[in-house]
């Protein structure tokens, strides 16, 4: 017997008259579209974006959680996310997803340790886990900064 594991779940619509749409979370209605403008004037980010977003803040979590276990300070971790979406056989796709972590309130001298768990959290991202061998999935510069900083 296959354990199905968790089960996760998102309603949304997409309205094609308005170029928009809404995703219905447990915080309130987030709009989205395809231009990240819907018709309306309204913000919303696009669907690339939000993977982004997905894969960043996965990997946010993941660090903060594997810093801790190995008993180092940090008071924050800031992610920044860039995809690069080219034409692989006539379709556009991601191909690569960098992420630059900037972990806050570190302790400088260990800063080899903090970049070994950096990497780690890549490994360790369900998010990033899930399109190995599709994407790759790249950690960029790890900037650590201590509690003044």
């Amino acid at each position: 017997m296959i354990d199905d594991g968790l089960c996760c779940n998102i309603d949304l619509e997409w309205r094609a008259t308005d170029n928009a749409g809404t995703i219905t979370t447990t915080i309130g209605d987030v709009p989205y579209s395809d231009l990240g403008m819907t018709a309306t004037g309204r913000a919303g980010p696009n669907p690339e974006e939000l993977l982004l977003a997905a894969v960043a803040s996965c990997y946010s979590i993941t660090l903060a959680k594997l810093l801790r276990a190995a008993s180092l300070p940090c008071t924050r971790v800031a992610v920044c996310a860039a995809g690069v979406i080219a034409n692989d056989l006539g379709k556009m796709c991601f191909t690569r997803i960098i992420v630059r972590p900037t972990i806050r309130g570190a302790d400088l001298p260990r800063q080899n340790t903090y970049k070994k768990w950096a990497n780690a959290a890549r490994d360790e991202c369900l998010i990033g886990r899930s399109f190995r061998g599709n994407v790759s999935f790249v950690i960029g510069d790890v900037a650590i900064l201590g509690s003044a900083e």
